[in-house]
Protein backbone atom coordinates (compact mmCIF):
# COMPACT_ATOMS: atom_id res chain seq x y z
CA UNK A 1 0.00 0.00 0.00
CA UNK A 2 1.22 3.53 -0.82
CA UNK A 3 0.87 6.20 2.33
CA UNK A 4 -0.45 9.66 1.47
CA UNK A 5 1.95 12.10 1.09
CA UNK A 6 3.64 13.74 4.33
CA UNK A 7 1.58 17.35 5.44
CA UNK A 8 4.45 19.41 4.63
CA UNK A 9 5.08 17.88 0.98
CA UNK A 10 1.40 18.77 0.30
CA UNK A 11 1.95 22.49 1.73
CA UNK A 12 4.74 22.80 -0.34
CA UNK A 13 3.47 21.60 -3.19
CA UNK A 14 0.33 23.76 -3.16
CA UNK A 15 2.96 26.66 -2.39
CA UNK A 16 4.72 25.79 -5.69
CA UNK A 17 1.24 25.73 -7.59
CA UNK A 18 0.62 29.25 -5.89
CA UNK A 19 4.29 30.55 -7.43
CA UNK A 20 3.74 28.70 -11.05
CA UNK A 21 -0.17 30.91 -10.95
CA UNK A 22 1.56 34.05 -9.86
CA UNK A 23 4.19 34.10 -12.19
CA UNK A 24 1.93 33.51 -15.18
CA UNK A 25 -0.57 35.56 -14.51
CA UNK A 26 2.02 38.32 -14.14
CA UNK A 27 3.50 37.35 -17.22
CA UNK A 28 0.31 37.85 -18.68
CA UNK A 29 -0.04 41.30 -17.27
CA UNK A 30 3.13 42.22 -18.70
CA UNK A 31 2.27 41.19 -22.03
CA UNK A 32 -1.31 43.12 -21.48
CA UNK A 33 0.85 45.96 -20.51
CA UNK A 34 2.98 46.10 -23.51
CA UNK A 35 0.13 45.55 -26.43
CA UNK A 36 -2.06 47.89 -24.79
CA UNK A 37 0.63 51.06 -25.19
CA UNK A 38 1.60 49.54 -28.61
CA UNK A 39 -2.00 49.71 -29.61
CA UNK A 40 -2.21 45.68 -30.13
CA UNK A 41 -0.21 43.54 -32.48
CA UNK A 42 -0.40 45.99 -35.53
CA UNK A 43 0.02 49.22 -33.75
CA UNK A 44 -0.83 52.67 -33.55
CA UNK A 45 -2.67 54.24 -36.65
CA UNK A 46 -0.94 57.09 -38.69
CA UNK A 47 -1.88 60.46 -37.53
CA UNK A 48 -1.71 61.78 -41.06
CA UNK A 49 -3.92 59.08 -42.46
CA UNK A 50 -6.80 59.90 -39.62
CA UNK A 51 -6.71 63.43 -40.94
CA UNK A 52 -7.63 62.59 -44.56
CA UNK A 53 -11.00 60.83 -43.37
CA UNK A 54 -12.29 64.14 -42.24
CA UNK A 55 -15.66 64.43 -44.85
CA UNK A 56 -16.91 67.49 -43.86
CA UNK A 57 -17.67 66.22 -40.08
CA UNK A 58 -19.93 63.14 -40.90
CA UNK A 59 -19.39 60.19 -39.34
CA UNK A 60 -18.91 57.14 -41.52
CA UNK A 61 -19.67 53.45 -40.47
CA UNK A 62 -17.31 50.99 -42.46
CA UNK A 63 -17.44 46.96 -42.30
CA UNK A 64 -14.10 45.18 -41.26
CA UNK A 65 -13.00 45.06 -44.41
CA UNK A 66 -13.26 48.87 -44.67
CA UNK A 67 -16.17 48.76 -47.07
CA UNK A 68 -18.22 51.85 -46.19
CA UNK A 69 -21.69 51.18 -44.80
CA UNK A 70 -23.08 54.05 -44.28
CA UNK A 71 -22.59 57.83 -43.85
CA UNK A 72 -24.55 60.05 -40.88
CA UNK A 73 -23.93 63.68 -41.49
CA UNK A 74 -23.56 66.23 -38.64
CA UNK A 75 -27.19 67.65 -37.34
CA UNK A 76 -28.00 70.93 -38.09
CA UNK A 77 -29.20 73.14 -35.11
CA UNK A 78 -30.96 75.98 -35.71
CA UNK A 79 -29.52 79.19 -33.46
CA UNK A 80 -32.87 81.27 -31.82
CA UNK A 81 -31.60 84.07 -33.88
CA UNK A 82 -33.20 82.99 -36.78
CA UNK A 83 -36.50 81.83 -35.64
CA UNK A 84 -39.46 84.69 -36.34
Amino acid sequence: MVAAPPLYMKSSMLWRMLQLVAVTFVLALAVVAVLWTRCGLRGCPDIAHLGEDNLNGATVIKDRSGNELARIPRCSTSRSRSIP
